[in-house]
């Protein structure tokens, strides 16, 4: 999910979290 690893790493606020987790759900370990 480039998408969501790019929103994840551009907000870098509290936000992070929640996109974190979702790339590591959609990318796996």
């Amino acid at each position: 999910m480039p998408v969501m690893w790019h929103l994840w790493a551009v907000s870098g606020s509290g936000n992070a979290n929640f996109y974190f987790a979702v790339t590591l759900i959609y990318n796996g370990p």
